[in-house]
C-alpha cells in the first residue's frame, strides 16, 4: 500500500479548479482582426475557444460548443436586417466586440460582432461547457447543486442554450 497524504474528493476538487483558474488566468485574448471576416467563416472557430468572464478575482469560464452566425442586413434572422438602431448598432461597429441584449423580455443573448465597421454581422454564443467558477454560475442563476441527484441535471442545463449562458 502505498503511504501518502490522500486528499478528500472536496480538497482534490478545489485543487483542480486552482490549477484551471491558474491556467485560465495565462490565456491570451483572440485579437480583434481574427473576427473582421464573414460570420460563417468565424463562427465554426470560435468552437473550442475558452470565454472568460472576470468577476473581481473570480474567474468564470467556458469553452464554446455551440454558435450561430448571423449575416448582417442580408439576414431575415439577424438584428441587423432592418438596418441600425440604438439597439443594434454594436452590430454594425468595428469587429470584435460584444452585442448583448435582452430577449423576450426575460433573457439576455451574446454575440460578437464580425465584419469591417459599417458591416453587420455576428456571431451568436448559443452554449458553453463549464470550466472554471461554476459555483459562481450556480449562484448568479439562482440554481442549487446541494441534492447529489439534481448536481448533474443543474450541469447540464447551466450554459446549455444562449439565455441560459448569460
Amino acid at each position: 500500500m502505498h503511504k501518502g497524504t490522500l486528499k478528500s474528493p472536496q480538497k482534490a476538487s478545489q485543487s483542480r479548479w486552482n490549477a484551471a483558474a491558474a491556467r485560465l488566468r495565462k490565456l491570451q485574448p483572440v485579437p480583434r482582426r481574427f473576427y473582421d471576416r464573414d460570420p460563417k467563416l468565424v463562427a465554426p472557430q470560435l468552437l473550442g475557444k475558452i470565454l472568460v468572464r472576470r468577476q473581481g478575482r473570480k474567474l468564470l469560464a467556458g469553452r464554446i460548443v455551440e454558435v450561430e452566425a448571423y449575416l448582417g442586413q442580408s439576414d431575415p434572422a439577424s438584428h441587423a436586417f432592418r438596418g441600425a438602431t440604438d439597439r443594434n448598432r454594436v452590430m454594425f461597429g468595428p469587429p470584435g466586440f460584444a452585442y448583448v441584449y435582452f430577449t423576450y423580455g426575460m433573457h439576455y443573448c451574446a454575440n460578437v460582432t464580425c465584419l469591417a465597421e459599417g458591416t453587420a454581422g455576428a456571431v451568436l454564443i448559443r452554449a458553453l461547457e463549464p470550466l472554471a467558477g461554476i459555483e459562481d454560475m450556480v449562484l448568479n442563476r439562482d440554481l442549487n447543486l446541494s441534492l447529489e441527484t439534481e448536481h448533474v441535471r443543474v450541469l447540464l442545463a447551466l450554459t446549455s442554450g444562449p439565455a441560459r449562458l448569460c
